[in-house]
């Protein structure tokens, strides 16, 4: 019987271990060696993750053989060596045979088990921990590409795809930062090496290809600065996962800064942590994340934490790109700046001595302190997150007023800082400090924070949730063009909004749709005259921490509240609207503007003499009707009456039917001034009437 183990005629009997030797040796059994009983013994050394990452390895070479099988110009065997069972090295062979060719004549490839081959020029993996979480392998931070000598050959991390004309290699599946030799730490437990080169070689190549698949999710350590859109503009389009970074030491300027991304691309969540804490004087990292030239990018939840400035700052470098109309549907800032009054959270100094600039009463003024003490003045990383002048206010006759959102509060009251010599230990404020306040006053500092946007072409954003705790500022919306927040949380905060520029500046349409405000010493503080904004719903919101910097002082340093803070904004608040009504403190000089801008306008001032310049807002009669209001005016004299109001219309028109461009006086009143004031459109004809 074929195949059936006999003892030969005359030879002795065979031994069971003779026996065993010959039915295994016999090709159509299905009895295991020894070998292969060890071998598959030893299989169960691995744990749950191990064998799901065997399933992943065995599709990645499936994926090889197939790019492999694709390439036109490859030959021969291509070796890789992971690893085997219980630690053994394992080699396999990807086997391109010619004489096996397909239809399109590019070969047929086979993945097969070899042993004993020599790898000295190859890439090996020695461990599973060699191979990512979904199976695809890296070495020492290096990734593989086919040459076109048939073979894989290791090349350093982000380097060009194409080698020595081989063909670059991307995993089928997703990218992820373990391609370039990442190493997943706990989030929180912020241990390891310094990977920031890998992550800037994970970096490096999404931003040089257009991949459809990414995935950065992963913790990881860094000691240096990285960026995303270093060179040149991103060309994936696509990015998933949650990436967190921590930078191990403190660095001279952002963490992690992403530029010139493509329009429309979307990218996932992010968190960055400088190193230090939530006191101030630990954080020594200016800014965690730095936005810049990412126009109609889309960001998911981005946190940054732990910076002496900006936890989240947007800004623009102009004639290049702008950051305008992009969408997040969530940033962060925690600890982040200087300003809340909580002991340790901020930056403060001591006034040394002070000299006034300027002309009371104007916006032409300021005030120069020197400061008490070295090291008082805001941090000179300052300068490069907004625009510093580089010449004195006076000289420059307060022209090139800085516009950084950059605050000190004296004896309670806000100054914008609009100068600084850091070198000569002095800094200027607008406006005037009072002469009351002595030398020796403490002063704090307010500035950076959880949010910031700054500069001309970071304008219309959509924001999603903006979220600010233990911070200087909680948000500061410093463009021309603000942004839409569905809701603003901010919470432990030297100025829980800002809103605008330098006094001159001017800042348009931004609208926060909720606010929730809690433990904050400033609630909304604006710093341009021209400056308009809606904040809808609020929470907690107190009217009297509702300020502005823009008021002149007066010539013996007091607020002229000519301006209210409100001055052309829209807040609600415990089920009323605060809008601008008038100058605050009935701050009205021997001229009065009345310009009809909305339904119902009634202005009540008082005065004895004053001259009313009529106006009628462009183009709001013909979108609403819009046409007519009301004047009160209350004087000095018996029954509270004026003395003389003079009416001065706009270029062309009449009053009352008179001549054009002629004025038209009232002086005989027994009791206040009482006028009802309309335009008839058609003939350009004021009509004021009054009470008597």
């Amino acid at each position: 019987m074929s195949g059936f183990l006999t003892n030969p005629a005359g030879s002795a009997p065979m031994t069971g271990a003779a026996i065993k030797v010959a039915y295994e040796s016999q090709p159509d059994t299905n009895e295991f060696t020894d070998a292969e009983k060890t071998k598959l013994g030893q299989s169960s050394v691995f744990t749950a993750g191990e064998k799901t990452k065997l399933g992943s390895v065995a599709r990645w070479f499936s994926d090889v053989a197939e790019m492999v099988a694709s390439a036109a110009n490859v030959t021969g065997d291509v070796v890789v060596v992971a690893s085997g069972y219980n630690g053994e090295s394992e080699t396999f062979s990807i086997v391109a045979d010619g004489t096996h060719a397909t239809a399109d004549g590019k070969g047929v490839v086979a993945l097969t088990g070899i042993s004993g081959q020599a790898v000295s020029s190859r890439v090996k993996f020695n461990s599973f921990a060699d191979f990512t979480a979904d199976g695809r392998p890296f070495a020492n931070g290096r990734i593989l590409t086919v040459a076109g000598v048939g073979d894989f050959e290791a090349v350093s991390a982000g380097a060009a795809a194409s080698n020595a004309g081989g063909q670059g290699f991307v995993p089928s599946g997703t990218v992820t930062p373990f391609h370039f030799g990442c190493v997943e730490e706990p989030e929180g437990t912020y241990g390891g090496t310094d990977q920031s080169a890998k992550v800037q070689a994970f970096f490096d190549y999404i931003n040089a290809n257009a991949l459809t698949d990414v995935n950065w999710t992963g913790a990881f350590s860094i000691a240096n600065p990285v960026t995303l859109g270093a060179t040149s503009e991103v060309k994936t389009m696509y990015c998933r996962g949650r990436l967190f970074l921590r930078a191990m030491v403190n660095l001279p300027g952002s963490v992690f800064r992403v530029d010139r991304l493509r329009a429309d691309s979307i990218w996932g969540d992010l968190n960055v942590d400088c190193l230090g804490g939530a006191d101030y004087a630990i954080r020594q990292t200016p800014v965690a994340i730095e936005l810049g030239n990412i126009s109609r990018a889309k960001l998911g939840t981005w946190r940054g934490r732990y910076a002496q400035i900006w936890g989240v700052w947007c800004t623009t470098e102009p004639g290049v790109k702008n950051s305008n109309l992009i969408k997040a549907d969530k940033l962060m800032g925690w600890s982040c700046g200087s300003g809340y009054s909580l002991a340790g959270r901020s930056h403060t100094g001591t006034i040394g001595s002070k000299i006034d600039y300027g002309t009371a009463g104007s916006t032409s003024q300021a005030t120069r302190i020197s400061v008490a003490n070295v090291g008082e003045n805001s941090p000179a990383a300052l300068a490069n997150y907004g625009i510093e002048g580089a010449t004195d206010p006076f000289v420059a006759g307060f022209a090139a007023n800085d516009s950084n959102p950059k605050f000190v509060e004296i004896a309670g009251r806000l100054y914008h800082v609009i100068f600084e010599d850091r070198a000569g230990f002095n800094f200027w404020v607008y406006p005037r400090v009072p002469a009351s306040v002595p030398d020796g006053t403490a002063f704090r500092w307010i500035f950076g924070g959880g949010v910031g946007f700054f500069g001309g072409d970071s304008n219309v954003a959509e924001i999603g949730i903006i979220e600010a705790a233990s911070c200087g500022i909680g948000v500061s919306f410093g463009m021309l063009y603000g942004p839409k927040v569905g809701m603003l949380l901010t919470d432990a905060v030297g100025i829980a909004a800002h809103i605008g520029g330098n006094t001159g500046n001017s800042c348009f349409g931004t609208r926060v749709d909720s606010h929730y405000i809690e433990g904050a010493d400033h609630h909304i503080v604006t710093s341009s005259i021209d400056c308009d904004f809606e904040i809808g719903n609020t929470f907690a919101l107190d009217i009297g921490k509702i300020k502005t910097t823009v008021n002149p002082s007066d010539a013996a340093g007091n607020d002229t509240k000519l301006y209210p803070p409100i001055q052309k904004g829209r807040v609600s608040a415990a089920g009323i609207v605060l809008e601008n009504a008038k100058q605050s403190n009935n701050a009205v000089g021997s001229t009065h503007d009345f310009t009809i801008d909305r339904a119902n306008k009634h202005d009540v001032i008082k005065i004895d003499t004053v001259t009313v310049n009529l106006a009628l807002l462009d183009h709001i009669n013909e979108v609403t009707g819009v046409d007519s209001g009301l004047l009160t005016v209350i004087g000095t004299g018996v029954g509270s009456a004026p003395t003389e109001i003079t009416f001065d219309p706009p270029a062309g028109h009449s009053v009352n039917g008179g001549a054009a461009d002629a004025t038209a006086v009232f002086s005989t009143f027994t009791k206040p001034g009482h006028f009802k004031i309309m335009l008839d459109i058609a003939n350009s004809n004021w009509l004021v009437v009054g009470d008597e």
